[in-house]
């Protein structure tokens, strides 16, 4: 149990830093700590924070103007602006 709290909790700071790095453009260090994120959750069994986390990757790759990165996360086909400027999706 003690292990489980301290995965969440590794999982919880590395979310965090994750996103501060996306602000800072230390973007190769962002993602890492995304994946320390998804790892420290899983390990800890933490299935409710993982899709919380996800998103906030999806979010980091929108605004990395990788918007593909971000749809195939989000479970889309299209990226989203395509879907915004009339662009039918297959």
């Amino acid at each position: 149990m003690a292990s489980s709290i301290g995965s969440q909790f590794e999982g919880v700071i590395a979310k965090e830093a994750a996103g501060l790095g996306a602000v800072q453009d230390s973007l190769d260090q962002a993602l890492a700590l995304f994946k320390t994120t998804i790892d420290s959750f899983h390990q800890a069994g933490d299935v409710g924070n993982v899709p919380a986390t996800l998103a906030d990757l999806a979010v980091f790759f929108d605004r990395d103007e990788q918007p593909e990165n971000a749809a195939t996360i989000c479970g889309s086909p299209t990226p989203a602006h395509e879907h915004r400027d009339g662009a039918q999706s297959a």
